[in-house]
């Protein structure tokens, strides 16, 4: 019936969404030692366990373009010195 389709549509996405969960855990695990301070970052904002692989890299994104951006004001705070 409708239901049972629907029913086992959404097991579905739970399934993969649990899968896609798990695997972004594992993949922070075997993140480089230089980016353990975003994880911290990343751990202490979000709950991890319902985060995806891709919200995952995406917040990890968002964290090196803001200490890029910040190591730029600081390269320009020292021509302004000058």
């Amino acid at each position: 019936t409708i239901a049972q389709m629907q029913i086992h549509k959404e097991r579905k996405i739970k399934k993969a969404k649990t899968n896609s969960c798990l695997f972004a855990e594992k993949f922070l695990v075997t993140i480089p030692e230089r980016y353990e301070a975003s994880i911290v970052a990343l751990e202490n904002t979000k709950d991890l366990s319902k985060l995806t692989l891709a919200k995952v890299l995406y917040a990890l994104q968002t964290l090196e373009q803001r200490r890029l951006m910040r190591q730029e004001g600081t390269v320009e705070g020292v021509y302004l010195v000058k």
